[in-house]
């Protein structure tokens, strides 16, 4: 209501202060829902860096697994690497096919 009565000039001299207590509440408002969304960006990508790291670690540790296995078969065709074993339940993850 004291927008339009802002737009067309007859705002009384009480309702100038109110009508600018208003604005500034509301530019407050954007700028802490700026800061947010920048803190929440900012997570967002950390989170996104760590799963990325995250996988690419996890790729590594089941490559190791599949050569422990790989050097176990060299041996005996059926064997499993105990170690690998051991990886592959931690990771709940079925053994490399031969």
């Amino acid at each position: 209501m004291l927008l339009s009565r802002a737009a067309r000039g007859v705002l009384t001299p009480d309702e100038g202060p109110l009508l600018r207590q208003h604005v500034e509440h509301l530019l407050r408002d954007r700028d802490q829902l700026a800061a947010r969304v920048t803190t929440l960006k900012h997570v967002a990508r950390s989170n996104r860096d760590h799963h990325h790291s995250a996988a690419r670690a996890l790729e590594r540790v089941q490559a190791l697994a599949d050569r422990l296995d790989a050097d176990a078969r060299s041996i005996a065709p059926d064997a499993v690497h105990p170690v690998a074993a051991h990886i592959r339940a931690a990771l709940n993850a079925p053994p490399a096919e031969a």
